[in-house]
């Protein structure tokens, strides 16, 4: 007689994870690309050095909010296959936090000293996407507001625990393909913010080189595949999906190309 035995977590989990390859894998290869290049970015050609005054100090203190947003996405990137898709958004949200500060570095001088200075810091997230402003700022408020309403005990929060056919409770891992491409959706136009506040550290820096020419095709794709997500899951534009699509990634050619419109889009928002 033979025992059986009821599937295991771990079983459960790995099923799961099987069956997100096996309908979405085009979509978690483009992810792992955009990942592997801010890796390969954050690690450099180790020049880099903490502190040491002036441009110096910005960089530093970007550079450590970006290696935050890193860890943050990969290891939502891993919850997102197996199942756990809350979980992946809450760590996608505390990726925009980290993104909104790193961004506001580049003009606050004052909080670039507190930082370094290792002075208590309360960020007001909302303030500082207001001092912010222009279009990064409406894109950032709408997507932490959209990533909050799942991740705070919100009745969005409660429902989606439940089976939208049978109502039953899921508990630990399951598959939904709608809602993994939607959290992927998150993970692609944050990837991309990232990279594009890495660059110019980078390029300030003269590291890395050979860094640009294949990030920019991943973004390429990665843009390919976003508007593909929003036709799917936003064809009336109801969302903030398509505020992802405004980067001129797809007019690049090279890397050199890709900067030189990217400073041109910076000194319009400025004017």
């Amino acid at each position: 007689m033979t025992e059986t035995t009821e599937p295991t977590l771990e079983q459960d989990e790995q099923t799961v994870k099987e069956e997100s390859w096996q309908k979405c894998e085009k979509q978690l290869r483009v992810v792992m690309g955009l990942l592997n290049s801010l890796h390969d970015g954050l690690i450099g050609d180790g020049t880099f050095t903490y502190g040491g005054g002036g441009e110096n100090d910005k960089h530093s203190v970007q550079l450590l909010y970006l290696y935050r947003s890193f860890n943050s996405v990969r290891c939502s990137y891993e919850l997102v296959q197996l199942g756990y898709y809350t979980q992946a958004i809450s760590l996608l949200r505390s990726a925009l936090e980290d993104l909104l500060v790193c961004q506001r570095c580049k003009k606050d001088s004052a909080l670039v000293k507190r930082l370094l200075e290792g002075q208590e810091e309360r960020f007001n997230f909302a303030a500082m996407a207001k001092a912010e402003g222009g279009k990064f700022a409406d894109w950032w408020q709408k997507s932490y507001h959209d990533l909050s309403l799942f991740v705070h005990p919100t009745p969005l929060g409660l429902r989606i625990l439940l089976s939208p056919e049978d109502r039953r409770v899921r508990l630990g891992p399951y598959f939904d393909q709608q809602e993994l491409i939607g959290v992927i959706y998150y993970h692609l136009v944050i990837l991309i913010r990232v990279l594009g506040l890495l660059a110019p550290i980078l390029d300030s820096m003269n590291a890395y080189p050979g860094w640009g020419q294949p990030t920019l095709e991943r973004i390429k794709g990665a843009n390919r595949l976003i508007e593909e997500i929003v036709e799917e899951l936003d064809p009336e534009g109801r969302l903030a999906m398509k505020e992802a699509l405004s980067a001129p990634e797809e007019k690049s050619g090279s890397w050199e190309e890709y900067k030189q419109q990217r400073a041109a889009r910076v000194r319009d928002q400025k004017g």
